[in-house]
This record gives C-alpha cells, sequence and structure tokens, in this order.
C-alpha cells in the first residue's frame, strides 16, 4: 500500500463515521474501515 493510502485511511479511521470512496483495492485490506466503490 502507498503512503497516500495510508494516509487516507488514517484520517478516516480518526474521524471515526467516515466512507472512504474509492475504486483503489488497497484501501480493503484495512480492517475497520468502510470502504465503497460508486464507479459500478
Amino acid at each position: 500500500m502507498q503512503d497516500p493510502n495510508i494516509q487516507v485511511a488514517a484520517i478516516a479511521m480518526a474521524l471515526g463515521n467516515a466512507v472512504v470512496v474509492t475504486k483503489d483495492s488497497d484501501l480493503r485490506a484495512v480492517s475497520g474501515l468502510d470502504v465503497e466503490d460508486w464507479s459500478v
């Protein structure tokens, strides 16, 4: 996982009730992080 993805995950986790919207599958590996892909 690249540094920008780690930063996005950390910020979302710190906010608590945040959902990350992305097509990047790397973020799905972060336990407890809500990730959605709206490109479908």
